[in-house]
C-alpha cells in the first residue's frame, strides 16, 4: 500500500481508509480493497496524511507507471465528486473528528528589494555603457579643442621634482648609497616556446573579445526587438 505515514496513528488511519475500498469503485457498485493511498494535498504540508483517498490502480495510475490522477483531476472530479468533500465524507463514515489546520499566507516583506529580470539588467547595462561613451566623447572633444591646446602652450612647464639619492654627496668624502651603483638588469631574449605561448595567448584573447562583442550585439538587438514589440 502506497502513501507512507510517519507516526503509528497515521499508519492505523491509512489502514482504516484502505479497508473502505476504492472510492471510485464504490460509486460504480464494486468493493475493491486493492488500493493505494492518494495524498490530495501532497506529503509535506501540515495534516497532509489526513487528506487521503483510497484509490485502486486503474483509478490512480496509468499502466502502473505514470500517475494519471493529477492531469485528469477535473474529469475525475466531474465523474466522482470533489476530492475534499469525499475525504470529509470518509471522516464522517469512520467517525473521525479532524480539525483542519489554518492555512496562513506567507508574510511578504515589502522592504525587501525586488529581483530584477534579465531584461531589466541588460537595459541597465546598455544605459550605463551609453553614459560612459558620452562622457568619453566629451573628454576627447575637450582635449582636441583649440582652446585646450592654447592653454597647454601658454602654461609654463612644471619643473621636475628633484630626486635626492640616499647617502651623501661625493664632495663630502662620504659613502654613497649602494643602490645608485647597481646597474639595471639586461633583458634576456625570449625562447621560442615563450614567443609561441605569448602569440597563442594573444590570439585567444582576441578571439574571446570578438566573441563577447558578437554576444553583446545580439543582446542589444534582442532588447531592441523586445522594446519594439
Amino acid at each position: 500500500m502506497k502513501g507512507i505515514a510517519r507516526t503509528q496513528k497515521e499508519i492505523e488511519f491509512h489502514d482504516r481508509v484502505a479497508a473502505l475500498g476504492c472510492i471510485s469503485c464504490r460509486q460504480e457498485g464494486i468493493f475493491n480493497t486493492h488500493v493505494s493511498i492518494h495524498h490530495a494535498h501532497g506529503r509535506t504540508k501540515p495534516g497532509c496524511h489526513m487528506w487521503v483517498l483510497p484509490l485502486c490502480e486503474p483509478h490512480h495510475q496509468d499502466n502502473g507507471t505514470a500517475i494519471a490522477r493529477h492531469p485528469y483531476k477535473r474529469r475525475w472530479e466531474a465523474k466522482y465528486g470533489n476530492e475534499d468533500e469525499l475525504i470529509r465524507q470518509m471522516w464522517t463514515e469512520l467517525g473521525i473528528e479532524f480539525t483542519e489546520p489554518v492555512r496562513v499566507a506567507k508574510p511578504v516583506d515589502r522592504n525587501k528589494p525586488k529581483k530584477l529580470t534579465s531584461a531589466a539588467v541588460e537595459i541597465g547595462v546598455v544605459k550605463l555603457k551609453s553614459m560612459a561613451q558620452k562622457e568619453g566623447d566629451k573628454i576627447n572633444r575637450k582635449e582636441k579643442s583649440p582652446a585646450a591646446a592654447k592653454e597647454s602652450e601658454s602654461s609654463p612647464a612644471r619643473p621636475k621634482a628633484r630626486i635626492q639619492s640616499r647617502g651623501f654627496d661625493k664632495s663630502s668624502n662620504s659613502k654613497i648609497s649602494s643602490r645608485s651603483k647597481i646597474p639595471a638588469p639586461k633583458k634576456q631574449p625570449m625562447s621560442e616556446k615563450q614567443v609561441a605561448y605569448l602569440a597563442e595567448r594573444k590570439a585567444a584573447s582576441k578571439a574571446y573579445k570578438l566573441k563577447m562583442r558578437e554576444e553583446y550585439k545580439e543582446k542589444v538587438e534582442l532588447l531592441a526587438k523586445i522594446s519594439g514589440a
